[in-house]
């Protein structure tokens, strides 16, 4: 027992170590001289933290019970024991025996182990979450896909929609131009009868004014793909103004007059007697535009209200109607109506065409405008689209006309006061345009206005006509290693630039910063007057262009580049304003007097 590794060791009842062996001693460092007297000596040489567990082991074997506990020595690592109660003849106890082995090299193996398994169950749960945010970035992903192509296929529907219209109003103005051209028969004595001719150039105005509307809806859309640079459709933007209701309506009819006229199908336009009761109202009108187009084509939410643009007038619904009577569906076949890329059966598509777009875009849009669709059919007798929007009622705009023909108005109409405004005036423009077909007719609405308009492919050719222009201060200066040499030919005037961005050989941006760099360094200011001064020339010579003593030539971007970014770049090139494509003469207007102090100081600019 003395040469046993295992410590034994016997204590009686009292706590008094009776005796041990080497190995007893060697483990817990007990003293040997320590007097037999001395009760519990052990307990000094236990751990502190496990001093408790000894006291409530001893208390076990007190009462008779063996324990077998692991425990720290103060001087020591772990040790295993294993204790009895020794008894009597007479079942009394008298001692406490037991043996300690040495378990610091598999308790240090253990904890090994364990640390081990809770690093790799650390690393499981951390797998587990990175499997978790990757899945969720996934899914995200898939999210911003789905989001991306539901807005880009959204787009493309609406761009597309108006097109048929377009082209076939397009058609019916050629037609007509076509047979009012043909030379009548001097031979068989044939006239164009008046009243026919008046007939097809009203038909025509009226195609024209369809593409004008078709296009200008088209431009709505890509202006809210710009708006919504997220993709994201619940970013679409209700912009509320003053609107007459049916003059929304009307725009979308004269859409698909042409369209109905060849199908041999009626169209028509009936308003509510309450409708009288609210003529003008707040409301988006493209968003309302859109929902008709959607449903005219098919029949061949949030309280947004509150927000200050909508104004303080009674709250009331705008219930529109589009009722047809053609095949009519199943009510199987209506369930699919409003879901995207869902139309209501295989042999719609087949026979008529289309995405199954329209009616999810009208049902988003209704829901956003606070207000909402809906469709009552039956087989072979025809279908009901109705469908309401919120509105709040509005004062007619300040220069109303008061009385209901006068308010009727055409595109034309609208026009002729801009019109009147720019026969006014006579200016002299400069177009620098790469596109020949834009560059053509461009030019040939301003040459209506009786302006004097030059053409320019490029900014090169901008810059060179520059050099030949009034404004050129000194004709023997090479500039650009070309140098310019004094003529006879009379030097051109020029009051504003319409220039152009995206341009072979030189871009509008460049041509921008050379200009405002040839004003830096003098190379292009106002001509001499006739006293020696700078100054316009007199008034029975030119038009007067510019009248600032200093001198910077007027320059209207003009592009397609529309983001926000884009123009303040062109802005930053040197650029005066920007005007984006595709737009009217009438809105390019305004911008052209706010730049010609002559006009903006007149008046000129300010009628309307």
């Amino acid at each position: 027992m003395e040469m046993s590794d295992v410590g034994v060791f016997e204590y009686n009842t009292e706590g008094k170590l009776l005796h041990a062996n080497e190995a007893w001693y060697k483990l817990s460092s007990h003293p040997r001289d320590l007097p037999a007297h001395v009760n519990f000596s052990f307990m000094d040489l236990v751990h502190p933290e496990d001093q408790s567990l000894v006291l409530s082991m001893w208390n076990k074997l007190a009462q008779g019970i063996p324990v077998t506990f692991e425990m720290r020595w103060k001087s020591h690592g772990y040790v295993l024991s294993a204790c009895v109660p020794i008894f009597d003849e007479d079942n009394v106890l008298i001692s406490i025996a037991g043996n300690t082995i040495d378990i610091a090299d598999q308790k240090k193996t253990q904890e090994a182990i364990q640390a081990r398994v809770e690093a790799l169950e650390q690393a499981r749960v951390s797998e587990m979450k990175l499997t978790r945010l990757q899945h969720r970035r996934v899914q995200e992903a898939l999210e911003a896909k789905r989001q991306q192509e539901n807005f880009i296929d959204m787009t493309s529907h609406e761009l597309r929609n108006p097109l048929s219209a377009v082209v076939q109003c397009a058609e019916l103005v050629i037609a007509e131009l076509q047979r009012l051209l043909i030379k009548p028969s001097k031979a068989t004595g044939d006239i164009l009868d008046p009243s026919v001719v008046q007939e097809d150039l009203s038909s025509s105005l009226d195609a024209l004014q369809t593409i004008v509307s078709c296009s200008m809806h088209q431009k709505r859309v890509i202006d809210d793909v710009l708006t919504l640079s997220k993709l994201d459709s619940d970013l679409i933007i209700i912009t509320p103004v003053r609107v007459r209701p049916t003059v929304v309506v009307s725009d979308a009819i004269k859409m698909f007059v042409v369209e109905c006229q060849q199908m041999d199908i009626q169209l028509g336009f009936v308003e509510d007697e309450s409708i009288k009761q609210v003529e003008w109202v707040m409301l988006d009108p493209s968003r309302l535009l859109q929902i008709l187009i959607n449903l005219f084509a098919a029949s061949k939410g949030p309280d947004i209200f509150n927000q200050s643009e909508w104004g303080a007038g009674r709250m009331c619904h705008l219930w529109i109607k589009v009722t047809d009577t053609g095949c009519g569906m199943t009510e199987d076949e209506q369930k699919n109506l409003f879901s995207r890329f869902t139309q209501a059966s295989p042999r719609t598509h087949v026979k008529y065409g289309g995405s199954g777009l329209g009616l999810f875009i009208s049902k988003s849009l209704t829901t956003l405008l606070g207000g909402g669709i809906g469709v009552a059919s039956a087989a072979d007798v025809g279908s009901t689209f109705a469908f309401f929007v919120g509105t709040r009622l509005a004062e007619p705009p300040a220069d109303h006309v008061v009385g209901r023909a006068s308010q009727e108005t055409s595109l034309v109409d609208r026009t002729c006061d801009y019109q009147i405004a720019m026969n006014s005036v006579k200016l002299n423009v400069l177009i620098v345009e790469d596109n020949l077909v834009n560059q053509r007719v461009l030019k040939k609405q301003l040459d209506k206005c009786g302006w004097t308009v030059h053409v320019a492919g490029n900014g090169q050719e901008a810059l060179d006509w520059l050099k030949r222009s009034i404004f050129w201060r000194n004709e023997h200066e090479a500039v650009d290693g070309i140098e310019f040499k004094e003529d006879c030919q009379p030097k051109a005037e020029l009051d504003i630039i319409l220039l152009d961005i995206e341009m072979p050989i030189m871009d509008g941006l460049t041509c921008a910063r050379r200009i405002r760099e040839y004003e830096k360094r003098g190379l292009l200011g106002l001509p001499p007057s006739a006293s020696g001064q700078q100054g316009p020339l007199p008034s029975d010579e030119r038009s007067a262009p510019i009248q600032n003593q200093k001198f910077r030539l007027p320059l209207l971007a003009v592009s397609a580049n529309a983001r926000v970014e884009q123009i303040q770049e062109a802005v930053a090139a040197g650029m005066d304003d920007a005007i984006t494509k595709p737009f009217r003469i009438p809105e390019i207007w305004p911008k052209i007097t706010s730049l010609i102090p002559r006009l903006s100081s007149t008046g000129e600019g300010k009628r309307r």
